[in-house]
């Protein structure tokens, strides 16, 4: 699924239209020669807006229309009435297309939450660049209200913090739950004080307010999210989101991804 501006369809239509019309006006041959650059500069952009959007016959009559645009540039006689006829093939192909197809209309907040990138910050991106997806992923799912789809990728970005975490102090989260991870981070934090730098108590302190941050996100969401126990309307994913975030940009004070 992709996000399709529909109302640029009817524009280019009626920008090459406007410019076919316009041609009949013109009496002088430098004019029309005018004209016909005009039409062929917005079939192009006409022709680039269908095959981004996969309408593969419509783009083939605009190629048709688009080479008697050529051969009418170098002929002596220009015929504006075909390039109008040639124009309303091109609709019907458009239409035909369009008609078997399905669109999905966003309201202008949900057609932004679609596009959201880098929506917990430039510092939560550079030092976490594979949220990066997990984020855009979630304002889709959001934007579309799939909202228990959306908590799910916000667990993905959690996940994707909690291994940073635990190599931050020493542990490897590779193949390991997350119950797994977050035992092995409590049992670096008991570590005996002699081998622990002096500026270990703040770092101590950090460490243990995100790790019990971690498990009552576990428990809270991410168990119910991953294992079928729950499904989340639009306020309630709302609210992790926040919470999440919160997390994240806590972490990039002092942690970052490793080869992401």
């Amino acid at each position: 699924m992709q996000a399709v501006e529909v109302y640029l369809f009817p524009a280019c239509m009626r920008s090459t239209l406007n410019e076919v019309q316009l041609g009949h006006i013109y009496k002088d041959f430098d004019q029309q020669l005018n004209a016909l650059e005009r039409i062929e500069a917005s079939l192009e952009r006409f022709r680039n807006l269908c095959l981004e959007n996969e309408l593969r016959m419509t783009v083939k009559s605009i190629d048709k229309m688009a080479e008697y645009v050529k051969l009418q540039q170098e002929g002596a006689r220009i015929d504006f009435d075909s390039l109008e006829r040639a124009i309303q093939t091109v609709a019907q192909r458009l239409e035909d297309e369009l008609e078997i197809r399905t669109f999905f209309s966003l309201e202008p907040s949900e057609a932004e939450a679609w596009k959201g990138k880098r929506i917990y910050g430039e510092e939560v991106s550079d030092k976490f660049p594979s949220t990066d997806y997990e984020l855009e992923e979630y304002s889709k799912c959001f934007a579309v209200g799939r909202y228990t789809a959306a908590v799910f990728h916000l667990m993905r970005v959690l996940e994707i913090g909690l291994s940073a975490l635990a190599l931050g102090i020493g542990c490897d989260p590779k193949d390991r739950s997350w119950e797994q991870i977050i035992q092995g981070i409590q049992k670096a934090l008991q570590t005996s004080s002699e081998s622990k730098s002096a500026d270990w108590k703040a770092t101590e302190q950090y460490y243990s307010e995100i790790t019990a941050h971690f498990r009552n996100l576990k428990n809270a969401w991410r168990n119910h999210t991953m294992h079928v126990r729950e499904k989340y309307d639009r306020q309630r994913s709302e609210e992790v989101f926040v919470h999440v975030r919160a997390v994240m940009k806590a972490l990039s004070q002092r942690c970052q991804e490793v080869n992401p």
